[in-house]
């Protein structure tokens, strides 16, 4: 029987509208002034102490540390992933075609799943990826914008993401390689529609997904580029 591949257009078939954010996730953030009440007495909880805090930062920092090497993703992106998206997988070697890693490869990328550029223009580096569900095979276009997070009491500041799902699309097909279906990131740029009707200036880099461009400005934007 015939295996059954999806392109990119069947993939955007199933996505959801861009022009909104999903719930935004800040790894590890905790605030102990939001366990007070707005007099600022404690309502039957104790604050936590700036020694507890720094101890609790360390304490992630080792486990950010700890976490294995997983397709090319940075540490932090990868403890990340596993702790607020543990139902989601990083794609491999092996759910891509020959061809798509190999432009992945030439375009610099770790993986075909797999890019980075910084997104909002914080100065830090984003990534966006594709994942897998598990046990149900669907597949999810996700950026993850990594921020500083102010931590209080104390001041303390860390590293984490917030992150944003541009769009999802079930598959009934088995773990076979995706043909044509890969991402990569652009730098900041001019980029025309494909009816030439709009000519976007990006001061940011941006997510190019089968024809369609995605930006951030506030929450994710598609243009389709090519056809």
């Amino acid at each position: 029987m015939q295996k059954r591949r999806m392109s990119p257009k069947l993939f955007m078939v199933g996505l959801r509208a861009a022009g909104f954010c999903s719930t935004c996730l800040l790894i590890g953030s905790l605030n102990a002034a939001a366990q007070q009440s707005s007099s600022g007495v404690g309502i039957g909880v104790r604050t936590t102490t700036p020694p507890e805090i720094r101890r609790s930062i360390e304490d992630e920092e080792h486990q950010i540390e700890a976490t294995p090497a997983t397709a090319g993703l940075p540490k932090r992106l990868a403890f990340y992933i596993h702790e607020k998206l543990p139902a989601l997988s990083v794609l491999e070697r092996r759910d891509a075609t020959d061809d798509d890693w190999r432009l992945a490869m030439e375009r610099g990328q770790p993986s075909a799943f797999f890019c980075t550029g910084d997104f909002d223009g914080n100065g830090l580096q984003d990534a966006a990826l594709i994942l897998r569900e598990n046990g149900k095979g669907t597949l999810h276009l996700i950026a993850f914008h990594q921020v500083e997070i102010t931590i209080n009491p104390g001041g303390f500041v860390k590293r984490g993401y917030q992150h944003y799902e541009i769009g999802s699309a079930g598959v009934d097909l088995p773990r076979a390689p995706l043909a044509e279906l890969s991402v990569s990131c652009n730098p900041p740029g001019t980029f025309q529609s494909v009816d030439g009707d709009i000519t976007l200036g990006l001061k940011n880099a941006s997510i190019m997904f089968g024809y369609s461009l995605y930006y951030f400005d506030g929450a994710y934007m598609s243009l389709l580029v090519s056809d």
